[in-house]
């Protein structure tokens, strides 16, 4: 009973003895009825303009200043009316229609004003009529109020209200009679005088621009473009930039803190953070200390302070500090010049260590701790010549012995360290 149309079964089907006549439609299994817009026995009376629908049964609310749509009931306004019911008179006059919607007026040709019941006073054959303000609109070739003179421009189109000539593109003079000599470029309605096309120069704009040159008549000059190639003539435009150059016209300068190609190149450290030199990354003055066209050099041994133009105070055991010129002194020396030896008691660098050993003393250089039967003639198993032994004499001669993590071993009889 049901056709499928799409994904539902929504089409009514009537067959066999149920099968519907010439003009009507199945509106359900079983069920035929006349097409909208037609009633009768054999449907074919059409509806009265006051009805519309199956059987012409629904009411039509635009009657009697319009129709219904037979199916829709959708409403069509005799010329007269307008509104969505056509329940407004039209005020357009003899001579104008109304839009069924809004009831604007469009006025015939020849009237004008908001109802088109003013004659327009313009000449039909030269101009069209503002339907609106009433003005005359001249067609190309005529000027004045009613489009009634012929304008004098050669092929050119005048103005409407002094017909003076509007020359177009390619003429010039005061009835645009004189043709533009203008290569690449255009001329000047009053003068003739050529504006060239970028990329051009001249007085008829036919020559190029040399390299380096851009724009109209070629009056820029190219960026920094790289290896010193030409910019676009036209635009100034370059393919890429010499180092420290940057932005379409290679005009730019890097920003401050960069350098190089595409200025993608960080400074380095210079003096109070100056800026760079944008192309080779060199800076002009460095920090105290430092030297070098990227300031990346220490001070030369026996130099510091701003430039290395400072000379080193006399460090004997130790060197000088690049930056404020102070002697840094080695493991187991102090002093401003380096030249004492540790404290009993204490070791390592500016001797700023305490020994940990149970006698007090140990190396003045890495701490370790002395050995052997008499401590006053210790030696450090940092000094021995060969470890892990360690061959001690006592102040009497008598032999004695001490170990730096070895094995003891007998002092030879002629006094030296076995091997």
């Amino acid at each position: 009973g049901w056709r499928q149309e799409g994904r539902a079964c929504t089409v009514a089907v009537c067959e066999g003895e149920d099968a519907c006549r010439e003009g009507e439609v199945c509106v359900k299994p079983g069920l035929c009825r006349c097409q909208p817009g037609f009633f009768g026995a054999d449907c074919s009376s059409r509806c009265p303009e006051q009805y519309w629908g199956h059987d012409c049964k629904r009411s039509c609310p635009c009657h009697p200043n319009g129709r219904c749509d037979p199916a829709s009931g959708r409403c069509t306004c005799d010329p007269n009316h307008w509104g969505g019911l056509c329940q407004f008179p039209c005020q357009c006059g003899p001579h104008g229609r109304c839009d069924p919607l809004s009831g604007a007026c469009h006025c015939e040709p020849g009237w004008w004003a908001p109802n088109c019941r003013k004659q327009c006073p313009c000449n039909p054959s030269t101009s069209q009529c503002d339907p609106l303000s009433g003005l005359c609109r001249c067609q190309p070739g005529w000027w004045g109020r009613r489009c009634s003179f012929k304008c004098s421009c050669n092929v050119s189109p005048c103005a409407q209200e002094t017909g003076k000539c509007e020359c177009l593109p390619g003429y010039w003079g005061p009835a645009c009679q004189r043709r533009c000599d203008c290569g690449h470029g255009s001329c000047s309605p009053a003068s003739g005088h050529c504006t060239c096309e970028p990329g051009y120069q001249g007085r008829s704009c036919r020559e190029p621009c040399p390299a380096g040159k851009y724009g109209s008549q070629c009056v820029h000059s190219c960026g920094s473009c790289k290896r010193s190639q030409p910019c676009s003539p036209v635009d100034g435009f370059c393919l890429a930039c010499q180092p420290g150059w940057n932005g379409t016209l290679c005009k730019d300068p890097c920003a401050p803190g960069f350098h190089g190609d595409g200025c993608l190149q960080p400074c380095p450290r210079c003096l109070h953070g100056e800026p760079c030199d944008p192309q080779t990354g060199s800076c002009l003055r460095c920090d105290p200390g430092w030297t070098g066209p990227s300031c990346n050099i220490s001070c030369p041994v026996g130099t510091f302070g701003d430039g290395c133009h400072f000379l080193c105070p006399e460090c004997v055991s130790g060197s000088c500090d690049p930056v404020t010129g102070v002697c840094i002194c080695q493991a187991g020396y102090w002093g401003d010049s380096c030249n004492n030896t540790c404290p009993e008691g204490y070791f390592g660098v500016n001797c700023s260590s305490p020994c940990q050993c149970s006698w007090g003393t140990c190396d003045p250089v890495q701490g370790d701790c002395p050995v052997g039967l008499w401590c006053s003639r210790a030696v450090f198993c940092s000094s021995l010549p060969y470890q892990p032994h360690l061959w001690l004499h006592s102040p009497g001669g008598q032999r004695c012995s001490g170990c730096c993590g070895g094995t003891l071993k007998p002092l030879s009889p002629l006094g030296t360290y076995p091997m």
